[in-house]
């Protein structure tokens, strides 16, 4: 199945790696997800070992689920997003995931150190994390996407970070 897809990035999405790297890697993630919070250090390393010929977008996508909690959870992450402080965002998250209760996010969000308290506060109270997670939530729709985590290769559906290393190794040459 190598169909391709149309998958709208923003200029809000969480980006790392090379911004001018030619091969993309599209995450759509959540935090309630076990693979997910595996994914994580696989694709601190894979950065590590492509540096400049990878780009990984992450997309935070509420599957099916949009209760306020869990909405919540996505608010801080794209206020942490904003202040560039989503890795250790996501680490603590999914380090306390069995309770990310509003005091454990705001815990979080004190233990990342350089951020402006007040910027984060109209982060939150605002409504351009709601409409970003909005416009997610339209994305995963369009990809009628099922389960998470759900990763593009170059906008190529890659159904393992095996087949996904496989498919890298491929196209850069590395064995």
């Amino acid at each position: 199945n190598n169909k391709t897809f149309h998958i709208t990035t923003y200029t809000d999405d969480p980006t790392f790696g090379n911004s001018e790297a030619t091969n993309t890697i599209i995450l759509l993630e959540d935090y309630n997800c076990i693979e997910c919070k595996n994914h994580l250090v696989f694709f601190q390393n894979l950065l590590k070992q492509y540096p400049d010929q990878i780009k990984v977008i992450w997309k935070n996508i509420l599957l099916n689920n949009l209760d306020q909690e869990k909405m919540l959870i996505h608010k801080y992450a794209y206020c942490a997003s904003q202040q560039q402080a989503f890795w250790p965002f996501q680490m603590f998250a999914y380090k306390n995931e069995n309770n990310l209760s509003t005091s454990t996010l705001n815990a979080i969000v004190n233990n990342l150190g350089d951020i402006n308290t007040k910027k984060f506060e109209k982060c939150l109270n605002g409504q351009e994390a709601s409409e970003y997670i909005k416009k997610n939530q339209i994305v995963a729709q369009l990809l009628n996407t099922k389960t998470l985590p759900t990763i593009f290769l170059n906008n190529k559906q890659i159904y393992s970070t095996d087949e996904l290393l496989t498919e890298l190794n491929n196209l850069l040459g590395k064995k």
